[in-house]
């Protein structure tokens, strides 16, 4: 399997740990993208591999987006998998990103792949950044819930401050790989950072996710920009509450739900019921 992968360069890494993030359906919020892009160009990670796409996408499903001007196609991007590395000095163990887009086909030989090729590096730990819709509100702290692969990572979670959750229904090539590592016996956690319904981007999910991340990993790294973002945000947020009554109605009502018992389940990405702040931001600007 190790022929779908490309590398430009192979680094000599020290018992590297493996960040993985998913544009796509465990992307709600954009948290397992935010996370991972703010990871690798803030440690100024570099690209060293990729993996050979073509056969793992339908792309009458995952449509590829181009430029065109005056009427000549430019561009055309199709979708990436990429590997960056991080020399950490601070730890005794590398840092490996992984950014990619879920898969449409082929998920085994995909994770087969993926763990290969870590295996390969010398990977001794794997860590998946997931995002769920969750009725969650903004003015609460983010909740970062964790899945494992071995039973005796429980207690390491739980002091870092981790909900371990219940859950039965649809799932992502996250927990797909997280079952596989199981099977294998290879260490591995999902991390899920829990977003509002209402928010296309949450750089206060973010900055959770990231403070605990790096807290495991080592790594020295200024979160300051993203709990900045976070503030500006949540001013945005009070703004269009206090100026929408069909928002303020909402956010009433998912304060409601927080109360009850059993509301706080996961919703799926796609889910008709996520309303988006955006949606009435643009409601504003038509009305101008």
């Amino acid at each position: 399997m190790t022929e779908n992968i490309i590398t430009y360069h192979k680094p000599v890494l020290r018992r590297p740990v493996l960040v993985l993030g998913f544009g796509g359906w465990s992307n709600a919020g954009e948290v397992s993208i935010g996370v991972t892009d703010y990871l690798k160009k803030r440690l100024g990670a570099i690209k060293f591999a990729g993996i050979n796409s073509n056969d793992f996408y339908d792309l009458t499903v995952l449509r590829p987006s181009t430029v065109i001007k005056n009427g000549v196609v430019k561009e055309l991007h199709l979708p990436v998998n990429e590997f960056f590395f991080f020399k950490n000095d601070k730890s005794p163990h590398d840092l490996v990103i992984f950014q990619g887009v879920e898969p449409n086909l082929k998920w085994k030989e995909f994770t087969e792949i993926i763990l290969n090729f870590s295996r390969q590096l010398g990977v001794k730990e794997i860590y998946i950044i997931g995002g769920t819709f969750d009725r969650v509100l903004h003015t609460q702290e983010p909740k970062v819930s964790a899945v494992m692969s071995m039973p005796e990572m429980k207690n390491t979670l739980l002091e870092h401050g981790f909900e371990l959750p219940d859950y039965q229904g649809l799932t992502s090539l996250h927990t797909f790989l997280l079952f596989t590592c199981s099977e294998k016996k290879i260490p591995a956690i999902g991390m899920w950072g829990h977003t509002p319904l209402y928010l296309q981007k949450s750089p206060k999910v973010y900055y959770t996710v990231l403070k605990k991340l790096i807290k495991l990993l080592g790594v020295d790294l200024d979160l300051g920009e993203l709990n900045e973002a976070s503030n500006e945000l949540e001013k945005q947020i009070d703004k269009v509450i206090a100026n929408n009554p069909e928002f303020r109605n909402f956010i009433k009502k998912l304060e409601r739900d927080c109360g009850e018992e059993g509301k706080n389940d996961h919703i799926p990405m796609q889910s008709e019921n996520v309303i988006r702040m955006e949606d009435f931001l643009k409601k504003e600007e038509d009305t101008i």
